[in-house]
């Protein structure tokens, strides 16, 4: 637990976020003055093309890309604890005009479809911080996907740390384990053939 906690702790400092002795969040730098955000805005200017999820793990971060990306972009946001309000705040993303979901990891995962319309789809997931569950992972990278609609999505990770490589390190070491126990192969997705 020592040891996770200051996984924890690292990660958030990565993202521009410390906690004090209350276990309360202040901010290292102003969230304007984030490159991390920064760089979140850059692919909403330069890369996306439809709607966009950013997912991260931890709410004063979700706040912080909220503030700072609804200057100019439609933003809605989902963390625990907004049962009520998740209908509405998905319908909105999905059927109306907000252009980028800001979600929370553990709440991204299950059942959502954050689609988008048919004629503005989402096809952008920005994964501003990553937790270390695999079934969470592929569970949040499953949101844009409709049935019976073809359409690719651009997955974008952060490396601003070590911290963060780290993670993806594990979630991939995880991912093989998973693939190679069923015999599937990486670089196709398909039963190796000497399997069979």
């Amino acid at each position: 637990p020592i040891v996770l906690t200051k996984y924890l702790r690292l990660q958030q400092i990565s993202s521009g976020i410390a906690g004090d002795a209350d276990g309360v969040q202040h901010n290292l730098i102003e969230p304007r003055y984030n490159t991390r955000i920064r760089a979140v805005r850059d692919i909403l200017e330069n890369e996306a093309r439809g709607k966009t999820i950013i997912a991260a793990r931890f709410r004063k971060s979700i706040d912080n890309l909220y503030e700072v990306l609804s200057q100019d972009y439609k933003c809605v946001k989902i963390v625990g604890g907004m049962d009520k309000e998740l209908p509405a705040i998905k319908e909105r993303f999905n059927e109306g005009n907000a252009e980028v979901l800001i979600g929370q990891c553990n709440v991204l995962a299950y059942g959502h479809t954050l689609c988008g319309p048919d004629s503005n789809p989402c096809d952008n997931m920005i994964h501003y911080e990553r937790n270390f569950s695999l079934l969470d992972q592929a569970q949040i990278e499953c949101r844009p996907e409709k049935y019976g609609r073809d359409v690719t999505t651009s997955h974008y990770d952060f490396f601003a740390s070590d911290m963060d490589r780290y993670i993806l390190k594990a979630l991939i070491k995880k991912e093989d384990a998973a693939t190679s126990l069923m015999g599937y192969a990486r670089e196709h997705g398909i039963l190796n053939s000497t399997e069979l």
